[in-house]
């Protein structure tokens, strides 16, 4: 599995546009939890995580699904 990525240093590529991916969010009463987040490019290429991206603070890619090519 990749290593986790420091949201505010890199943010995904274009490469993962419309994808889910492992994020690290702040969450308001549990603290730190892992969830799924998909990756929107936008318009303005800047790129956002839906729902979570204000609290989102470390991301990867999902790993590939069993039996699946690298």
């Amino acid at each position: 599995m990749s290593e986790w990525i420091k949201y505010s240093e890199k943010k995904p590529g274009n490469e993962l546009d419309g994808l889910a991916i492992i994020v690290a969010v702040k969450h308001h009463s549990r603290g730190v939890i892992s969830e799924c987040a998909v990756w929107n490019k936008g318009s303005d290429k800047k790129g956002q995580f839906e729902f979570w991206d204000s609290k989102v603070t470390h991301w990867q890619p999902l790993p590939p699904p069993p039996g699946a090519q690298s």
